[in-house]
């Protein structure tokens, strides 16, 4: 039988050992928002190297994409790789038969797709506009970001079996969801850090895990004298570091709370997107998140227990 959405939901009914079996389920959501240019164009170019040759067979997998007209779901899940492949490039087959049994695509915005010159110069467009952005401003984006993500994770909740959430992005600024409240600081990080757990509540739901892969590249100029590799100057001369121009740069410990907190792997800055996504790949098949919840909880109090574990 075809392997769908639609076929994945139905082992809802069937023993957890057959469950166990079913193909993995990537979603790959691709944040325009909060990456550098560059940095959308290669990880863009790196997943749809992913989807087209580093999936399984009969592995699903679904696209989306973030940005300032909010989350486009491109493709629904499926196993017709090359299809979900070209959605992303911005392409579609011909005579391709357009199937929603979730209803993914519905209510989550739209994005116009463009050729790379002008995904470039619209990437660039935003890179400028984070730079000015203010903290109200960017904790407003910060906001939407996470109300998405949080729609989108409990779209998911129905799908059964391993799902796994590949975020491809630069990251947002800690500061967007958590900093204390004063005077010059509506609280609006408040709100926001309560949107953060409400991801890691529902991605404990559902049985998500959400892998982060940074889309910043190396962060800094590398001195291969020093202890830790970094180079407190710029190694070449006339350049500009990064963290001079974009306070925080990378939203490293973001990606990092984000994948930590639901299971995932976070993939740090490597130049390498293509090796990144491999690693998830390897983590998909190698890697288990197992829960267990005591049966005899009333009984027995809070004394410890021993856990056997066979494979």
């Amino acid at each position: 039988a075809p392997v769908t959405a639609a076929s994945i939901a139905r082992l809802a009914d069937a023993p957890v050992a057959l469950q166990a079996e079913a193909p993995r389920q990537f979603m790959v959501l691709l944040d325009t928002e909060f990456s550098r240019p560059e940095g959308i164009l290669r990880g863009r170019k790196a997943a749809i190297e992913f989807i087209r040759k580093g999936l399984a067979p009969r592995d699903l997998v679904a696209v989306a994409t973030w940005g300032r007209p909010g989350l486009h779901v491109r493709s629904n899940f499926t196993s017709d790789h090359e299809s979900a492949a070209r959605s992303l490039e911005g392409k579609s087959l011909a005579g391709a038969i357009v199937t929603d049994p979730l209803g993914l695509a519905g209510g989550f915005g739209a994005i116009e797709s463009s050729g790379d010159a002008r995904a470039a110069q619209e990437a660039a467009e935003l890179d400028t506009r984070q730079i000015q952005m203010g903290s109200e401003e960017y904790a407003g984006r910060v906001a939407a970001f996470l109300e998405d993500v949080t729609a989108l994770v409990e779209k998911l909740s129905s799908l059964r079996g391993r799902k796994q959430l590949v975020l491809l992005s630069g990251g947002f600024r800690e500061s967007g969801w958590n900093t204390e409240p004063n005077r010059f600081n509506h609280a609006e990080s408040v709100p926001n850090m309560k949107r953060m757990y409400k991801i890691f509540e529902e991605a404990g739901a559902s049985d998500l895990v959400v892998h982060t892969v940074s889309l910043n590249g190396m962060e800094y100029s590398v001195d291969v004298g020093s202890r830790t590799g970094r180079s407190e100057r710029n190694a070449i001369p006339g350049s500009i570091d990064s963290r001079q121009i974009w306070p925080e740069a990378g939203g490293r410990e973001t990606l990092s709370i984000l994948a930590k907190n639901t299971g995932g792997r976070f993939i740090p800055p490597t130049n390498d997107f293509g090796r990144a996504l491999h690693e998830v790949d390897r983590i998909s098949r190698q890697s288990y998140v197992i829960a267990f919840e005591a049966a005899e909880a009333a009984a027995r109090g809070d004394r410890p227990r021993r856990l056997k574990v066979r494979v």
